[in-house]
């Protein structure tokens, strides 16, 4: 049986990443084990690009 994962608590593997995701910004620190929406990849992508192009 599959176990449930919690997804308020990021992966053993991704922990590095999550936290300097949220710390520059791209996310907001929430839910990082759940699946990602069509719109929040949009926030991600114009938050990014708005970094690079700065």
């Amino acid at each position: 049986m599959a176990q449930e994962r919690d997804i308020n608590v990021p992966s053993k593997w991704a922990e590095a990443a999550w936290a300097e995701v949220t710390a520059n910004g791209y996310f907001d620190g929430t839910r990082p084990g759940a699946q990602i929406t069509r719109e929040e990849t949009a926030i991600v992508l114009s938050r990014l690009l708005k970094k690079i192009e700065a």
